[in-house]
């Protein structure tokens, strides 16, 4: 597939593979994984999906091709910070700096790291003081070298070009914080927007009250967090009142299928189950 571009995506759930040409998506590829101890043997797991991704790459001839890799790793940062607009690009690059240097693990300054700016809040007449003042908003990205090289390491010898590794949760907060800025710019009432985009293994919430961006918070909770509590014993509420444990299979069809089940709703005819 010449001239194609390819975007893999890894987490403790799947491993997932998309082949674009131009803004068309060709081919796509996934794999589940439902490894429970994966996120603890992040990145050495990775070897376990080495021979999947070898042989997609082969079947759709995609060697040579640049890749793009989306990831979930327990260390990794993406987080939004704010910084007042008055202070100046510099200032707002440093603020952003600083904040990510308090809140990784590790030492920013030897690990790979970067911030772009994603949102700035439009002026308003007669100018703000105090906590309503115009901010600039800049996503700080970081992770440890570890984990980087690992992935570049992975997708090489699978004869794939790394071009950009970028935790999951990266792409997941822009997204959010586009779409909350859009909707609220868009308030005829000129109130206040929420914005709750649940992803699978991390969730951003956001706030936006007419085109100034009040909150952006991530927290680690997902639809696999319900997956898990869902595969926990449930009693069945049937003649013998036996306690059935669901697969993460079984889980994610319920999920999707009833949502979060009330206390008292019967999910499964056949068995009372609740």
């Amino acid at each position: 597939m010449a001239g194609k571009q390819v975007v893999v995506e890894i987490s403790q759930t799947r491993l997932e593979m998309a082949v674009l040409s131009g803004r068309s998506i060709v081919a796509t590829r996934l794999h589940l994984v439902d490894a429970a101890d994966f996120a603890e043997k992040w990145p050495e797991g990775l070897a376990r999906l080495t021979d999947t991704l070898h042989t997609w790459v082969d079947e759709l001839k995609l060697r040579g091709s640049p890749v793009s890799v989306l990831y979930t790793s327990r260390d990794s940062l993406a987080s939004v910070f704010a910084c007042p607009f008055s202070a100046g690009k510099a200032a707002a690059v440093r603020a952003t700096m600083l904040a990510m240097t308090d809140a990784v693990a590790f030492p920013l300054g030897d690990n790979p790291n970067a911030s772009e700016r994603v949102w700035v809040d439009p002026a308003v007449k007669g100018g703000a003081a105090g906590p309503a003042a115009r901010q600039v908003h800049t996503l700080g990205v970081a992770d440890t070298d570890a984990s980087t090289s690992a992935i570049v390491q992975w997708v090489q010898q699978a004869g794939l070009q790394p071009r950009t590794i970028l935790p999951a949760q990266a792409p997941a907060t822009v997204a959010a914080v586009r779409k909350v800025t859009q909707l609220a710019r868009a308030a005829k009432d000129g109130g206040t927007i929420l914005l709750l985009r649940l992803g699978e293994h991390g969730s951003v919430l956001t706030a936006c009250t007419g085109g100034r961006l009040r909150l952006v918070r991530n927290f680690a909770l997902g639809t696999e967090s319900f997956v898990d509590a869902l595969t926990r014993p449930i009693q069945s509420q049937g003649p013998d009142g036996q306690r059935t444990a669901l697969d993460r299979a079984a889980a994610r069809r319920i999920l999707f299928t009833f949502g979060i089940p009330l206390r008292e709703q019967v999910i499964d005819e056949a068995t009372k189950l609740e």
